[in-house]
C-alpha cells in the first residue's frame, strides 16, 4: 500500500507519540563511552527512541545531528514519535517536527 502525501499527513496527525525522551551522559563505569537513556509515555514513544540511535536508516545521521549538536556528549532530548498505521517509524533528527526541546548541561540555570 502506498501512501499519498496527504493521506501520510492526516495519518501523522491522528496519532503521534510525544513526551518521549533520548538522553545521553557520560558513562561513570567507562570513560570512553557513553551511557544512552531512551524513555517514553507510551511503548511506541520508548520504541521509537531507541530506533532514533539503532534503526539504519536514520542512525548514521542521527548520530552525526548529535555529535555536531551536542560535542561534549551530554545531553537531554524531547521527540515526537510517528505511528503511522500502528507502525513505529524510526524518528529522524534532520527534521525539526521531530525535536520538540534539546537541553545540555549548559542550558540549566545555575542557581545564582
Amino acid at each position: 500500500m502506498t501512501l499519498t502525501q496527504a493521506q501520510l499527513g492526516r495519518a501523522l496527525e491522528q496519532r503521534v507519540a510525544c513526551g518521549d525522551q533520548l538522553l545521553g551522559v557520560a558513562n561513570p563505569f567507562s570513560y570512553s563511552r557513553t551511557l544512552t537513556i531512551c524513555n517514553g509515555v507510551h511503548s511506541s514513544g520508548v520504541v521509537g527512541a531507541v530506533l532514533i540511535v539503532t534503526d539504519e536508516t536514520v542512525r548514521p545521521e542521527n548520530e552525526k545531528y548529535l555529535a555536531r549538536r551536542f560535542p561534549e556528549g551530554s545531553f537531554a532530548m524531547l521527540v515526537r514519535v510517528p505511528v503511522v498505521s500502528g507502525k513505529v517509524l524510526a524518528p529522524d533528527l534532520q527534521n525539526p517536527y521531530v525535536r520538540v526541546f534539546e537541553w545540555t548541561p549548559e542550558s540549566l540555570p545555575t542557581g545564582e
